[in-house]
């Protein structure tokens, strides 16, 4: 199993727990038609869908998303490393890597956001499971993301 960040993570419908669902037409009926117990469920099922379009379209199109009204929060694939030995130190970052055919280039979706005194961080998204299949084989086929 790899190791990865979990300082920041929560459940999708954990933020929508105090919104007013009547707002938007969310009703039980909606909810059981979509096998939603509450409005907070269908919210969050709702969420990691448009999370998973985003990511889905950051792999296949290699663009950026920029969060609109100016916030200065990106999501991109960004080059981690072309160093060699970066990449044998930190195998659980690049499994789905073949270094031949990647030309020891590691990828990673990031995450880059504005701190208040004008700096920025990144934090490193990690993705599983379809995305991350069709990631390695853009990658080993040799796309290069820029």
């Amino acid at each position: 199993m790899s190791w990865f960040d979990t300082r920041h993570a929560f459940k999708s419908n954990e933020l929508f727990e105090h919104y007013n669902y009547k707002k938007i037409g969310i009703n039980k009926k909606l909810c059981e038609e979509y096998g939603a117990h509450d409005g907070a469920i269908l919210c969050g099922i709702i969420f990691t869908y448009f999370v998973y379009l985003i990511i889905l379209d950051i792999v296949t199109n290699n663009v950026t998303f920029k969060v609109p009204y100016g916030f200065g929060v990106e999501s991109f694939i960004q080059v981690r490393s072309r160093d060699k030995n970066y990449i044998l130190k930190y195998p659980n970052y690049f499994l789905y890597l073949d270094p031949i055919a990647s030309e020891w280039i590691g990828y990673q979706l990031t995450y880059e956001y504005p701190l208040y005194n004008g700096e920025r961080r990144e934090r490193i998204l990690h993705i599983y499971g379809s995305i991350r299949k069709l990631f390695a084989e853009y990658i080993n086929n040799g796309r290069k993301y820029f």
